[in-house]
């Protein structure tokens, strides 16, 4: 099944910015599409990354906002199956990702560093998608 999964997401790697030119799609139009239409997180942002900056903003947040959703699923899920204990059975890896949510807007990037940046982590975003599958 995952290997159906990354052959749909490399598809779409290639081919949704050429979907998105022809259908004259703007930045904010594509990042929604791509968030929406593709499974992978790091897939939404590399191919939303190849259509440009902005469309990959959009992209990687509305899809990691659609992540976030699994947060009170999971609280809720825990609720349903420890009703006879009193104590809330949440996965740590969801308390260190809250964790680093709160300390991420503590600790900033010089703007030099992200703006020369920029074009190395696309491309070594697409890499490591194509590694994942591979």
């Amino acid at each position: 099944m995952w290997t159906i999964v990354f052959c749909l997401n490399a598809i779409a790697l290639l081919i949704f910015p050429s979907i998105g030119e022809c259908l004259e799609m703007s930045q904010e139009q594509f990042g929604g599409w791509c968030a929406v239409a593709i499974d992978d997180t790091y897939s939404v942002i590399a191919t939303a990354a190849r259509f440009g900056d902005d469309s990959a903003q959009i992209a990687t947040i509305l899809k990691l906002l659609r992540t976030l959703w699994l947060i009170p699923l999971l609280i809720l899920a825990s609720l349903v199956r420890n009703r006879q204990h009193s104590r809330l059975g949440v996965p740590w890896f969801v308390v260190l990702f809250l964790i680093a949510v709160g300390l991420g807007p503590l600790l900033s990037i010089p703007d030099f560093l992200m703006s020369s940046s920029s074009w190395l982590s696309q491309t070594l975003l697409v890499i490591a998608l194509y590694s994942f599958g591979t």
